[in-house]
């Protein structure tokens, strides 16, 4: 597919992504002018994958705070608008299709995406998250279930315009785990075999 010439950069941040980031990539790359990838010290062949799919790649030791790891990310796009996607995440076509559309909306700086989160194969939750802000306007905060603050008019795309984010459960057990060090100042990644889920009103190993 031949490239949309519109001022987006793609940005993902990741760190040893390599089972899910090469879909990630791929299902952007045909719409945006660069993917930008700031990784957190991968140390499986996440790199790889993405340098050879001509990613720009910036290296940023993980502090444990995901809005950094953002913030330090947009700082590198070269493009007035960014297309914020995780390493598990990918777009439906008819959104990326309406991209040049949303980014010429006036006095718009950022949207809320519909997103569809399946996990083995069993959709699991909906939710609206940000993924589409002017980079001279948005700024990311929180440590985790990032936030983002708008300088100017932001809007709720409609709901067939989604994204779909999809792991298997494990990857979100241990993903709670990683969440729950960080909300508890614990500042290290959970042993790849450590999996945490909220139940009975308590985090639980499983």
């Amino acid at each position: 597919m031949e490239k949309y010439n519109i001022p987006i950069s793609a940005c993902i941040i990741a760190q040893n992504e390599e089972k899910y980031i090469a879909k990630a990539i791929e299902n952007v790359l045909p719409y945006v002018g660069e993917v930008v990838v700031c990784d957190g010290g991968s140390t499986d062949n996440t790199l790889s994958i993405c340098a050879k799919l001509g990613c720009l790649i910036y290296n940023r030791p993980f502090d444990y705070h995901f809005a950094n790891q953002r913030n330090f990310a947009s700082s590198k796009c070269n493009k007035d608008w960014i297309l914020w996607a995780d390493a598990d995440e990918y777009f439906s076509t008819a959104f990326l299709e309406n991209l040049s559309k949303m980014i010429t909306k006036p006095n718009a700086a950022a949207f809320k995406v519909w997103r569809k989160s399946i996990f083995d194969d069993e959709l699991r939750g909906e939710d609206y998250q940000w993924r589409l802000s002017k980079k001279n306007k948005t700024k990311w905060a929180n440590k985790i279930h990032e936030d983002m603050i708008v300088d100017g008019g932001w809007y709720y795309l409609p709901k067939d315009l989604y994204m779909i984010h999809e792991h298997t459960m494990d990857k979100q057990r241990w993903s709670n785990a990683l969440y729950y060090n960080i909300n508890n100042g614990i500042n290290e990644r959970p042993a790849e075999n450590i999996k945490m889920e909220y139940l009975d009103g308590e985090w639980r190993n499983v």
